[in-house]
């Protein structure tokens, strides 16, 4: 009698393997890549879902010419490369003696990186990873951006109770080296213009480099691609790219763009969030630092770090709901009557070094979407929904900001305040908005989870897709400061798994350490 197959939690067939081709579980980096493949029984089960992976995944391998995405050629001392299914069974720690700062980073790229790929400079660096500026010796005219991480396999995912962060990958020479999950996914939103392009990537010894299409204002692109190379880490570091993330639309309380503009950025945020959705990947790392603003306005997403992924909708149900402080301006209402809960007691100090979980029975999508939504409030007001509109001069801007309320008792007396106002008062929307923004506005913040739209009932919405009738000439990003986030070789880089909610697990360029 033939032996059943291994079920999940659900009942479900497990169709995620692991290094050695057993039953593992169902998580995105074990199951995407199969249903590339019809044969699959997670293709015959889920049709829907393997089209639109193997369309996609045909179609961007068509548009890169086929050509190999692992290219690191290096091998240990038996001879098996980093991107070997026999790594993933092993622990790559790294040893007592050494480090994980940028300068490391920089010091211990790949030599097949680094021999056909000159770093010109730096666009920062967050808690898990260095993005470096590049251009290939064969197209001098492009900007790249390399994002190096220390490399974690499956293994390590395993010991650590997490979800695996490495992917096989179907090369054209029959080979499947495993990658970064989240370079297969760029592969995957190769046609989406709001992702960066893949290019290749590198994994060696205990780290990762993904090569991807890099964002900047013209006059840093050229400068970066003309100007002679830095002949050290030193001064590659001091050749900063100014950040252009979605975190200068706001300037003391006051919006940047009109509305026009800003619908522009929102909707191609919220086409870039479907794109996701299609492959039944629901965004769950959206803030004004996952986001680029070029100058003619035009918004790409950049980190795929943190995300949801589910074969059905009871893999997207969630009993715990975690906070990160600087996602204040992204609180539910929910949220704030639970989470508040968890406030008394706690003295002020202790609250400075707190995020706080608490059970909340919820659906990950909703609350993807709720963070989505505030973002496009913020960018058409200054300030967050509910949020105290008014700049204080006589306050810093730490003092001032919802973000960084958590730094001074006057900034958590205010977050106080807001939760109130959140949970008690209706949404306070500026009369000069177009009736179609303002209903939009209205129906996304809904207070009642089971009445708020869905990503469809968004996307039908009138008011997205408004900008597409205006002359291009009316979009154009404002002068706006220039924000740099220079290297902190001072402190070492923590490892991936001493945060219980980490805002950045998978850091995009640049960074965001807010």
């Amino acid at each position: 009698m033939a032996e059943a197959p291994l079920q999940d939690a659900h009942g479900r067939p497990i169709y995620g393997l692991d290094q050695n081709g057993y039953p593992w579980m169902n998580a995105l980096a074990t199951v995407m890549y199969l249903l590339v493949d019809p044969d699959q029984p997670i293709s015959q089960t889920y049709p829907r879902l393997h089209r639109i992976v193997r369309r996609r995944f045909h179609d961007a391998m068509i548009a890169r010419g086929h050509t190999k995405i692992s290219q690191c050629t290096h091998a240990d001392a038996k001879g098996i490369r980093t991107d070997d299914s026999e790594k993933q069974a092993e622990d790559l720690e790294l040893s007592s003696n050494e480090t994980d700062k940028t300068r490391d980073r920089w010091r211990k790229a790949c030599e097949d990186l680094t021999d056909i790929w000159d770093r010109t400079g730096f666009y920062g660096a967050g808690t898990f990873a260095s993005v470096f500026s590049a251009r290939h010796r064969l197209m001098p005219s492009d900007l790249w951006a390399v994002k190096m991480e220390r490399l974690k396999t499956n293994q390590m995912a395993w010991l650590k109770w997490d979800s695996p962060k490495m992917t096989r990958l179907a090369e054209d020479t029959g080979e499947l080296p495993y990658v970064p999950r989240e370079a297969l996914l760029l592969l995957l939103l190769d046609q989406c213009e709001r992702f960066p392009t893949l290019h290749s990537v590198y994994s060696c010894g205990s780290y990762s480099s993904t090569i991807m299409e890099g964002y900047a204002d013209d006059a840093h692109s050229v400068a970066h691609l003309t100007q002679p190379l830095p002949a050290d880490y030193d001064q590659a570091a001091a050749r900063l790219l100014p950040s252009r993330t979605g975190i200068v639309l706001m300037d003391q309380k006051r919006p940047v763009l009109n509305e026009i503009q800003s619908c522009k950025v929102a909707s191609q945020l919220l086409e870039g969030f479907a794109a996701l959705r299609d492959m039944n990947v629901s965004h769950g790392d959206l803030s004004h630092n996952n986001y680029m603003i070029q100058e003619d306005l035009e918004t790409h997403l950049i980190d795929l770090g943190l995300l949801s992924f589910g074969l059905d909708d009871v893999d997207f149900q969630a009993e715990i709901s975690g906070h990160i402080f600087f996602r204040e301006y992204q609180l539910t209402p929910e949220q704030a009557m639970e989470h508040t809960k968890l406030l008394d007691g706690v003295d002020f100090e202790g609250l400075r070094k707190f995020n706080f979980d608490c059970k909340l029975p919820h659906d990950a999508r909703c609350f993807h979407l709720w963070h989505l939504v505030c973002i496009f409030y913020e960018v058409l007001h200054g300030y967050a929904a509910w949020e105290n509109r008014a700049w204080n001069p006589n306050l810093s801007r730490e003092q001032n900001e919802l973000r960084k309320f958590y730094l001074t008792t006057v900034g958590v007396d205010e977050a106080l305040a807001r939760r109130d106002r959140l949970i008690n008062e209706d949404l306070p929307i500026r009369e000069d908005l177009s009736q179609d923004c303002a209903d939009m506005l209205r129906m996304t913040f809904e207070k009642d989870p089971p009445l708020r739209p869905t990503l469809t009932e968004m996307e039908a919405m009138s008011w997205f897709g408004q900008w597409a009738f205006h002359p291009e000439g009316e979009f154009h990003r404002p002068p706006v400061e220039d924000v740099t986030y220079p290297p902190r070789d001072d402190v070492p880089c923590p490892p991936r798994d001493d945060v219980t909610y980490s805002p950045d697990d998978g850091v995009p360029y640049p960074p965001h350490d807010d």
